[in-house]
């Protein structure tokens, strides 16, 4: 038991060999190809069949259609994590298991993508998650499609902390931070601030997050680690930093708002959409959270201190802009795939 001592303070798999993209004009002629393929091959529910209407899942998801429509480019996930990213792949698979058995969203946990299987346990994977960073999915799949869901950065931290103190999946290496208050957590965190080496001492003692802009060090289109000062937005404008995003996220999710953007992940992936997601012509749906990780207390409804909220401010400031643009570019998204299908996207779905 440790006491704490503040003097120590889009689509489915390569299944044949295609040449990858070799330039720009390459990679739009592909994205342009997939898009078509996706409309031919999977059937699109038009306005006038929503909401009753059924998909011939045989028919959009025959193994001839998927072979035929493997682009050089996969789709991955980069799981940042305590953002709901493993709900986000619980109900995209439970969204192929109802209109085909035979495809799945594929869990990486941790490992590179680079591993990836075309199949697993018998399925073609469509997408693939693992927690990895922007730039390492950039540095092997620079042409891929790639997905992410960021969380509102206060209700992220403590996450964070609360998941290392009382979830079940934390339970061998909670001793070493059960001792410790949250107010300790964050004042020893932020009086790290960007000193990489000293953050990654900090993460070792405690067996928990680094919380110092966690998010935004994911979505950073390189390595950050070897260079605090690259940390920083630095001499971008903000809307220097939502074209990039833009440039390179093909869909980055809200997880306030959970059941739009498992709709849109899932559309953008699959081609079609689900009953699940069209409210064209139905009542909203609520969502409904499967799992807690056997949490006791929860980032978004901790009631937190004046100390506590300053604290996590100093630690979110890079998250908190990323955050802020992020829901405006997802705003964007959804809006583009609800005139792209024609229908009323389901603000708060049941899957």
């Amino acid at each position: 038991m440790t006491t704490f001592d503040e003097s120590q303070t889009h689509g489915p798999p390569n299944i044949e060999a295609i040449p990858m993209a070799q330039n720009e004009t390459d990679k739009m002629s592909w994205k342009k190809k997939y898009t078509a393929a996706n409309h031919t091959a999977f059937k699109i529910l038009d306005k006038n069949e929503m909401p009753n209407a059924t998909i011939n899942s045989e028919k959009a998801f025959s193994t001839d259609s998927i072979k035929k429509m493997s682009p050089p480019m996969p789709h991955l996930f980069s799981h940042i994590p305590k953002t709901g990213g493993y709900y986000v792949f619980e109900m995209v698979n439970k969204l192929y298991l109802e209109y085909n058995s035979t495809v799945a969203a594929c869990n990486l946990g941790s490992a590179h993508f680079f591993t990836r299987k075309a199949t697993t346990k018998g399925k073609h994977c469509v997408m693939w998650m693992s927690e990895r960073h922007y730039y390492k999915i950039r540095n092997h799949d620079k042409d891929a499609f790639v997905y992410t869901i960021v969380r509102n950065p206060k209700h992220h931290v403590l996450s964070q902390f609360f998941h290392c103190q009382e979830s079940k999946d934390h339970e061998k290496r909670r001793s070493a931070i059960e001792n410790v208050t949250l107010d300790q957590w964050l004042l020893s965190h932020a009086r790290a601030g960007v000193n990489v080496r000293r953050r990654a001492r900090l993460k070792k003692r405690f067996q928990c997050y680094d919380p110092f802009n966690l998010q935004w060090s994911y979505v950073e289109s390189k390595d950050v680690t070897s260079n605090v000062t690259t940390f920083l937005t630095g001499n971008q404008s903000r809307s220097e930093i939502k074209q990039d995003l833009k440039d390179r996220y093909t869909v980055i999710g809200d997880q306030s708002q959970m059941g739009e953007s498992i709709c849109v992940i899932f559309i953008r992936n699959s081609g079609f959409v689900p009953r699940e997601c069209n409210c064209s012509h139905t009542p909203l749906n609520r969502r409904r959270l499967s799992s807690d990780h056997g949490t006791l207390h929860h980032g978004a409804t901790f009631q937190t201190s004046v100390k506590q909220d300053a604290l996590i401010d100093a630690l979110t400031e890079n998250d908190m802009t990323l955050y802020s643009i992020a829901k405006e570019i997802f705003a964007e998204q959804a809006k583009a795939i609800e005139e792209e299908y024609q229908f009323n996207l389901c603000s708060k779905a049941q899957f």
